[in-house]
């Protein structure tokens, strides 16, 4: 039995648990929303996340003044995201997580979900979400098991691991990079993403001289740098670039610093996680060079762009983020398609959301957004953006489309490297 099915059970098997003690909270009837609306956002701190609730914030003050959802003032709730995989564990997290999600479920005029850190706590929350049919914008998984589960009522809203790191794989190749560093965390992100990667680039006939582990508590990022410098096996001279992946993202920011610092120059590849603030703010002008994927075009010329970018100035003195633009979107995703669905109704939400794509895809900060069938982002388009020192501009744009990966999804796996190295030494 995989990993991941394992987790899947694990996360099921707890399901019941909590369904069963939340069944008398819980009304399979028509959503009943009083006088306002609320928005449950699930973050980590406010702080990690300001660019992120910057975005939500400006957005409902938006969709207020034009009416509120469905003639109702829309507010949101903000929840704290329970702790990760490296301090709980698995299983104790996948239960925080699911705890948490029938807790806001069974709040009254909660209209829908947005948020949750990562992937190893969005796709337990998810199971509970969907029971309960309470619409969920997951704004951080990329696990692509969170479309796995046949579920109506999750909504990715950025492009998967395998989505991800196949652009960026192909862009690094075109740019001729073939000899690759991948690292990656303990987390389902973090082991996902560089199999991923490391499969996309191996089977264009990329070298990868190492594929290991940025992960502090097994080992220090200063012992990490050191072993990429002084190893026997290859060179860090004759490596073109570091893919690395890892939430949350302080681990990363520092390890950017830190091998700019001891002369490590290589361009830095990453997918969504990298463009965190936290990581800007640790590695500051050491982010040079570095790289991720984003559905966020910074040097954007569509109305819907730069009126985002001119209301978020005029409002909070700065540029926006990606992080921002997809709080912003996220809010005004939830407020369109119950507009156009006319009710409360989740069925509704649902059907309408899926078949936006066909009908009048919506069109906000982050340019044409719809979803497939499964509720994950769907046909977008997908930028490279770089560091130049001071800030991320767009170097290259690419077009998703669902089918894309129809196919090497079944297969990716079996070419991917079958070795994790810590310290040096396989596994």
């Amino acid at each position: 039995m995989t990993r991941r099915k394992k987790i899947w059970l694990i996360c099921i098997g707890i399901g019941v648990l909590v369904l069963a003690g939340a069944a008398g909270t819980w009304h399979h009837t028509d959503k009943k929303v009083g006088s306002e609306a609320v928005i449950a956002v699930v973050t980590g701190t406010e702080q990690a996340n300001r660019d992120f609730l910057n975005g939500i914030r400006m957005a409902l003050d938006i969709v207020n003044s034009r009416g509120g959802l469905l003639g109702r003032p829309v507010r949101h709730e903000i929840y704290q995201e329970p702790d990760g995989v490296r301090v709980r564990g698995e299983l104790h997290t996948a239960h925080d997580s699911m705890d948490l999600a029938s807790r806001i479920v069974a709040q009254p005029n909660t209209v829908a979900v947005i948020g949750h850190n990562s992937s190893d706590t969005a796709i337990p929350s998810g199971a509970i979400y969907d029971h309960a049919r309470v619409p969920f914008m997951a704004t951080h998984a990329t696990n692509t098991s969170l479309s796995r589960g046949g579920m109506r009522h999750i909504y990715g809203l950025l492009p998967n691991d395998e989505v991800a790191t196949h652009f960026m794989a192909r862009y690094a190749m075109t740019s001729g990079m073939s000899n690759f560093v991948i690292l990656g965390d303990l987390t389902e992100y973090g082991k996902e993403s560089t199999d991923y990667f490391a499969s996309a680039v191996a089977t264009q006939g990329a070298t990868i001289s190492y594929m290991g582990l940025v992960e502090p508590a097994i080992r220090d990022i200063e012992t990490l740098i050191l072993f990429l410098l002084d190893n026997n096996a290859f060179s860090i001279k004759t490596v073109d670039a570091i893919f690395i992946v890892g939430w949350p993202p302080d681990a990363v920011g520092y390890f950017i610093k830190l091998a700019r610092q001891v002369g490590i120059l290589k361009p830095i590849l990453g997918t969504d996680g990298i463009l965190a603030t936290d990581v800007s703010a640790i590695a500051g002008p050491a982010m040079k060079d570095v790289m991720g994927i984003s559905l966020y075009d910074v040097n954007s010329l569509n109305p819907e762009a730069i009126d985002f970018i001119e209301g978020y100035k005029k409002r909070y003195d700065q540029l926006p983020s990606s992080s921002a633009a997809v709080g912003f979107d996220a809010v005004k995703l939830i407020a369109d398609i119950y507009q156009r669905a006319g009710s409360f109704n989740a069925e509704d939400f649902a059907n309408t959301a899926r078949l936006m794509r066909y009908d009048r895809p919506f069109r906000g900060a982050m340019g044409s957004l719809s979803f497939g069938s499964d509720g994950m982002i769907a046909n977008a388009d997908i930028f490279v953006v770089r560091h130049d020192g001071t800030a991320f501009s767009t170097d290259a744009r690419y077009r998703y489309s669902e089918h894309m990966f129809e196919d090497t999804s079944k297969t990716i796996r079996a070419i991917s490297p079958s070795f994790r190295q810590i310290g040096g030494h396989p596994e």
